[in-house]
């Protein structure tokens, strides 16, 4: 199972080679709590173990806060870690590319409204002044349930084998054979 961290790192390194909306905590936990809830949807099972809280601005992955804190509203401008993209399957991926795909476009208040909507997880849990509620597991997965499928966006074939990892300084996937010509291949490539 994957930590929230190789999560969160994963749609830093994304968003960052795309600068579309800048990733800020808030984003990181937005996009945390509808990845485990799409998981639960499609692969049938948790993405990861971290507990998902029910705070006021939404639901939050504690450990992802307090990771990122420091940056405040700020834009996250690196991975916290330096990760090997091989610690995730396939289907993760695809998973993860889809959810980043269905909310890239979105703005983070109108995430924070989404997630505040009526019978949402979070808005079952949540009762103002008490930040720290768990959304169970179970309500996120039964609002995710009753949803249509979340579209596949990029098709990533089963048989496919990913292999790389992400430069610590430019946050880029660094595929094999740009390894060759060093770390700085990539940025050569843009």
């Amino acid at each position: 199972m994957l930590r929230a961290s190789d999560i969160a790192d994963f749609f830093i390194a994304l968003g960052n080679a795309e600068h579309e909306d800048p990733m800020t905590n808030l984003r990181i936990n937005k996009l945390l709590y509808f990845a485990q809830g799409w998981s639960l949807q499609r692969l049938k099972r948790k993405l990861f173990d971290e507990p998902i809280k029910a705070w006021k601005y939404g639901p939050v992955v504690g450990v992802i806060y307090n990771k990122y804190k420091e940056y405040g509203r700020n834009i996250i401008t690196e991975c916290s870690q330096e990760f090997d993209i091989s610690v995730f399957s396939a289907d993760e991926i695809q998973l993860l590319l889809d959810v980043y795909n269905k909310y890239r476009d979105i703005s983070t208040s109108r995430l924070v409204e989404k997630s505040h909507e009526a019978n949402t997880p979070w808005a079952r849990v949540y009762k103002e002044g008490e930040d720290n509620k768990t959304i169970p597991i179970s309500l996120i997965s039964e609002y995710f349930n009753n949803h249509f499928p979340l579209k596949k966006s990029v098709v990533i074939p089963d048989n496919i084998e990913i292999i790389g990892r992400i430069n610590p300084k430019t946050g880029h996937t660094i595929l094999p054979a740009e390894e060759d010509e060093g770390d700085d291949a990539y940025e050569d490539l843009v």
